[in-house]
C-alpha cells in the first residue's frame, strides 16, 4: 500500500510541468517590446529633434515687419502637452501643429492683417502667407478724437491721429460704444459701396472722394474733392451699379467738366431717374 502510494505520488508529480521562468515568458516580451516601441514612437511626436519647428518665413507683408511676424509664428508654434500645475510640457512638433489655430493667432495680434495662410515645410519649418487690409478711408466715431483706419471689410485695423492722411473721411450715425481693433463697425456691403464708388470717381473721372456718410440705413451722402454731393439710396432693391452707371452717364455727358466747378449736387436715389443741380 505504501509503495503504491509512493507510485503514485510520483506518476502525478511527472504530469506537472515546472513554470517557466518570467524572462521566458513570450507574454512578458511581448510587454517589452510594445513599451518600447510607444516610448520610440511618442519620442519621435513629440521630442525629435529633426523634425521641431526651428524657422518660420512670412511674405506677402507690406507695413508688418517680417522679424515681428516670424517671432511671433515661433512662439504660436508651442503645442501644449501637459499643463498642470508646476508640471508643464510643451513641443514643437511639425506634425502637431495646427496651422488653423496659428492663423488665427496671427490675426488677432495682428489686426492689420486680412488673412495668413501657414503651411508646413518639412521637415522643421513654417510659412506664412499674409494679406494684409488696405484702407478705404478714415472711420471716426461722433467723437473725431477717436479715428481709425477702415478697410473695404468695414473693419477697423489701425487707430490714427491724423486722418488728413487719408482722402476719405467714412462717418455713420452709431451709439458710441467703444471701438476695438479687428471689429468689424460697419456691414460689409456697405463698406464694399464706399469702395465702388471711390474707385470708380477715380479712375473715371480722376475725382477724389472727400467723404462719405451713412445717414440712415437706406441713404448714404457722399462729398467729392470738388466740393459737390452725391445722394445713394442704399436700399437692397436699389443696385449700387445701377445708380453708378447713372452717375458715368451724367458726368460723361450733361455734366461737362466746365459745369462742375458749379454744381451743387447729384441726387442718384430714384430709379430711372437722377437729378442734379
Amino acid at each position: 500500500m505504501h509503495s503504491y502510494r509512493k507510485k503514485h505520488v510520483r506518476h502525478k508529480l511527472h504530469k506537472i510541468k515546472p513554470k517557466k521562468p518570467l524572462v521566458k515568458s513570450k507574454l512578458f516580451w511581448f510587454l517589452i517590446l510594445t513599451t518600447l516601441l510607444f516610448l520610440i514612437i511618442t519620442y519621435f511626436l513629440f521630442f525629435f529633434a529633426g523634425l521641431q519647428v526651428s524657422s518660420a518665413t512670412v511674405s506677402g507683408n507690406k507695413k508688418i515687419e517680417s522679424d515681428k511676424l516670424e517671432d511671433f509664428v515661433l512662439s504660436a508654434s508651442n503645442t501644449k502637452l501637459v499643463d498642470f500645475g508646476f508640471l508643464k510640457l510643451n513641443t514643437k512638433n511639425i506634425l502637431l501643429e495646427n496651422t488653423s489655430r496659428i492663423s488665427n493667432e496671427i490675426i488677432t495680434q495682428f489686426p492689420r492683417i486680412e488673412t495668413a495662410t501657414v503651411r508646413k515645410v518639412f521637415p522643421k519649418a513654417l510659412a506664412v502667407d499674409i494679406v494684409e487690409r488696405e484702407p478705404i478711408g478714415t472711420y471716426c466715431q461722433n467723437d473725431v478724437s477717436e479715428c481709425f483706419l477702415l478697410d473695404q471689410n468695414g473693419v477697423v485695423f489701425e487707430p490714427i491721429s491724423n486722418y488728413a492722411e487719408i482722402s476719405t473721411s467714412i462717418k455713420q450715425v452709431s451709439n458710441n460704444n467703444h471701438i476695438y481693433l479687428g471689429q468689424q463697425v460697419m456691414e460689409r456691403n456697405i463698406a464694399m459701396t464706399i469702395y465702388k464708388v471711390q474707385k470708380n470717381l477715380q479712375d473715371n473721372f480722376q475725382i477724389n472722394l472727400k467723404e462719405a456718410f451713412i445717414t440712415s440705413p437706406l441713404r448714404m451722402d457722399v462729398i467729392t474733392s470738388e466740393n459737390w454731393e452725391i445722394y445713394f439710396n442704399m436700399d437692397s432693391e436699389y443696385s449700387i451699379d445701377s445708380q453708378l452707371l447713372k452717375l458715368d452717364l451724367l458726368l460723361k455727358g450733361e455734366i461737362t467738366e466746365d459745369i462742375r466747378p458749379t454744381l451743387q449736387y447729384i441726387d442718384l436715389r430714384f430709379k430711372d431717374r437722377a437729378f442734379y443741380k
